[in-house]
């Protein structure tokens, strides 16, 4: 079956294409390779408040740590936030490490007469500390999820095609979406619960592709004027 390869580039998140001609009976597309520049900021002003209360001889202190805003990778987000406690907390005093398997995060006080406790905000939440923990105060506490950064999670949406279809027998009418989970080690496609990737059983005709490109709570990305580049392959079947 013939195919269809679109080189697409663009310096907005969302934005058009028009393939000039209507392409027939198009029954699958996939992502076959992908340029996202990280430009933009994971931890954004606003949100980048560690709130720490710290117990020590009957006493408690209440600390606002800011992080800088910017783009991070976990264990360079660690590294922040003990630079900004160590500058107003006695150097040593607070120490955090990042488990290897579950990129859960500790933090420890290194005084069993010393316990800390976090306050539960949308700084803490990339840490993975959550209103729902079981333990936000102690010696020692631990993040119940992992450390959950936006530039680990990018989605590719295309909207507005209209023709119906069935994909492992799940109907999808309006928005096909495709997943792009990015880290900085590997790019790869999840393609469950999306009308892309699979063949569909419902071919379509397909002239203009509106694409959205955004963050894991569907906010476009602000790449700052820099090119995301990427291939969608189209396969379709000829009309006699």
């Amino acid at each position: 079956m013939p195919t269809r390869r679109l080189y697409i580039s663009s310096k907005k998140a969302s934005f058009s294409y028009n393939l000039n001609k209507t392409l027939p009976n198009v029954y699958a597309m996939s992502i076959n390779s992908i340029k996202i520049p990280i430009t933009y900021d994971n931890i954004k002003e606003g949100e980048n408040i560690l709130k720490l209360i710290l117990y020590q001889n009957n006493a408690q202190t209440f600390y606002n740590i800011t992080i800088s805003a910017g783009n991070y990778s976990a264990r360079d987000l660690l590294s922040e936030c003990k630079r900004q406690i160590d500058a107003v907390i006695p150097a040593n005093t607070i120490t955090l490490s990042l488990a290897e398997t579950t990129a859960k995060v500790s933090i420890n006080t290194n005084d069993p007469l010393i316990e800390i406790e976090i306050e539960p905000n949308s700084f803490s939440a990339n840490l993975g500390f959550t209103e729902d923990a079981n333990v936000l105060k102690g010696v020692v506490i631990t993040s119940n999820t992992s450390v959950d950064l936006l530039n680990e999670s990018i989605f590719i949406l295309l909207e507005n095609i209209h023709i119906p279809a069935e994909v492992d027998g799940k109907q999808f009418n309006v928005l096909y979406k495709a997943t792009c989970n990015v880290s900085p080690f590997s790019i790869f496609f999840d393609s469950n619960d999306t009308g892309l990737i699979h063949n569909l059983k419902n071919a379509m005709y397909v002239t203009n592709l509106n694409f959205k490109i955004v963050n894991k709570k569907m906010q476009e990305i602000d790449f700052k004027n820099s090119d995301v580049e990427f291939c969608l392959v189209l396969r379709y079947i000829e009309n006699n």
